[in-house]
């Protein structure tokens, strides 16, 4: 029996997204770290604004984690090659650069322009198939 790269895509897919979904957690529980690199040395009173906005983008991080599971788990884009191989390029570049942004300590800034390319981009994806699929009868699973 031969295996193909169609063959290895889906639980790559599966896999980069829980990878992914997991350094998110991982930035959640260390997010003081990442918060306090944006204020100046002494200075505490943009915290909770600062601690907000980084937990606002952790959140929406997770709305597009389920909406990528729920188009996965549904079978509506399970199968679809070119958005699987696009998504876990994304996640696989999130993972990275969570990876470097927890090692490093970056400025909490920096976990916005990681959500919108590698978080974001592909759940707009996937709703948009979602739509195609469910409005348009496009693609049936």
């Amino acid at each position: 029996m031969t295996h193909t790269t169609a063959d290895a895509l889906l639980p790559a897919r599966f896999l980069t997204t829980i990878a992914h979904f997991i350094t998110t957690l991982m930035v959640f529980f260390t997010k003081d770290i990442y918060v306090r690199a944006a204020l100046p040395i002494g200075d505490s009173s943009q915290y909770a604004s600062y601690d907000n906005s980084l937990t606002a983008a952790l959140a929406l991080s997770w709305v597009c984690f389920a909406i990528e599971l729920f188009g996965l788990f549904s079978g509506m884009t399970t199968f679809n090659q070119g958005a699987g191989t696009l998504y876990l390029w994304a996640h696989t570049a999130g993972i990275i650069a969570l990876i470097f942004f927890v090692l490093e300590g970056w400025h909490y800034m920096i976990y916005w322009y990681i959500f919108t390319f590698c978080s974001a981009l592909p759940a707009l994806i996937e709703t948009g198939l979602l739509l195609l699929v469910t409005l348009l009868r496009v693609n049936q699973y």
